[in-house]
């Protein structure tokens, strides 16, 4: 098993954000930050891929385990209830203070800037595929996720801070749902290394689920 991130850090740091990101240093840090992309964007325009490179790094952590010979140590019913559990604590996580901090974005249209749920959400993603895989596979979806993170500051839909905090909300996130899974699976009757295979179903292929 992967080596896993050291959740107190990262609570603590969950903890200390939404001051952090109303203090003077961060706000001037921010604006700063806000005021060099702007030109480049009012140039060149938003680029909106973010929408859906947020949702490729779990995408494919899920589909790998979907084949035999994909790698890693869980099946794909293991997988699934992972990647659940994790979208469920981001979702309870980075709703909580978006709704709770209030913080106005950039671009002025909503009230909801603090954390960015797009970065959650890929580093969520990022972090499951580090700890299936670890190694390269792990720091090319971390790359991925920097990305994906920097254009929602490039497109003046979120500080740099929100960010900042987004990544940490999907990296506990994930490990907490790693924490679980034993549990979960155990509740479930999901058997270790549970399997979707591609089946020939006369003219054609059907989808199994092998337990």
């Amino acid at each position: 098993m992967k080596k896993r991130f050291p959740i107190f850090a990262a609570l603590l740091l969950l903890t200390a954000a939404p001051m952090g990101a109303q203090s003077a240093w961060s706000n001037g840090l921010d604006r700063r930050i806000n005021s060099a992309v702007s030109p480049i964007r009012e140039e060149y325009g938003r680029v909106r891929i973010d929408d859906w490179l947020q949702y490729v790094p779990a995408a494919a952590y899920l589909v790998s385990g979907a084949f035999r010979g994909g790698g890693g140590e869980h099946g794909f019913a293991e997988r699934l209830v992972a990647l659940a559990t994790s979208a469920a604590t981001e979702a309870i996580i980075v709703n909580g203070l978006k709704y709770t901090c209030c913080r106005l974005r950039p671009d002025g249209v909503a009230a909801n800037s603090f954390p960015s749920g797009h970065t959650a959400t890929v580093f969520m993603g990022a972090e499951q595929i580090r700890l299936e895989y670890g190694g390269w596979a792990g720091a090319g979806a971390y790359a991925l996720a920097t990305g994906v993170g920097l254009l929602r500051v490039y497109n003046g839909y979120h500080w740099f801070t929100d960010v900042l905090a987004g990544a940490a909300v999907g990296v506990v996130s994930a490990n907490i749902a790693w924490r679980l899974l034993p549990a979960e699976c155990k509740l479930l009757g999901i058997s270790p290394r549970a399997e979707l295979s591609v089946v020939p179903f006369g003219t054609g292929v059907m989808l199994a689920l092998t337990f």
